[in-house]
């Protein structure tokens, strides 16, 4: 969850389990997912928890009791990411987004074309999508959610990108690229915040307070 006091996870019997994460016991979530619950997000406040599965589904459960609320919303293909921001979501669709109205369970905006995750990440208020450019890896555009327009400046980098990692806390994300270089951007700016951090050997994931 947004305050690091939740975690969930999805099972390839299709059901989610969570719960504290200082020990106490798991809620299951009284439905399943086809082929596997692949993706789970906690939404504002870790009053519901939102799971995506081999079904192309996407689903909300309740997180205090585990009942499934509302209906299933259709994908189309398959999510491997999942941001949920107030009242919306964008849903990483293979090498498609698309920008959800949470409350309505309605597409605001058609899917487009963005790179593979995790080469996605987002703003802390999911105004904009930051996204490895696929035609040029070394940099890395910020896009509305709804269109894929570009919003805002390019961040270039001397060397590709593998991965972007969004902050929920700041209006920053993390950039790793090849040669195992971390670099925090300035979500607005296009600047720099801080300096590089050099890794010494190649980073496949990174998790610390308040990113995803």
């Amino acid at each position: 969850s947004n305050d690091g006091r939740y975690g969930g996870m999805g099972f390839y019997d299709g059901k989610l389990r969570w719960g504290a994460t200082a020990g106490a016991a798991f809620t299951e979530s009284a439905g399943r997912h086809a082929n596997g619950a692949g993706v789970v997000s906690f939404g504002p406040g870790g009053d519901l928890v939102w799971s995506a599965g081999g079904d192309a589904t996407l689903r909300a459960w309740d997180a205090r009791t585990g009942a499934a609320v509302g209906q299933p919303v259709e994908l189309g293909a398959v999510a491997t990411a999942l941001f949920v921001r107030g009242g919306r979501m964008l849903a990483v669709l293979g090498d498609s987004v698309r920008l959800l109205d949470t409350a309505g369970r309605t597409w605001a905006g058609p899917a487009w074309k963005a790179a593979v995750w995790p080469l996605v990440g987002v703003s802390q208020d999911l105004s904009r999508v930051f996204v490895a450019d696929p035609a040029d890896g070394k940099r890395v555009v910020a896009r509305d959610p709804a269109t894929g327009k570009p919003s805002g400046p390019e961040y270039r980098h001397p060397r590709q990108v593998k991965s972007v990692f969004s902050m929920k806390t700041r209006d920053e994300f993390l950039t790793i690229t090849d040669e195992n270089i971390g670099r925090v951007w300035d979500g607005r700016s296009g600047r720099l915040a801080g300096r590089p951090m050099e890794y010494e050997t190649a980073v496949d994931a990174i998790a610390f307070d308040g990113a995803e």
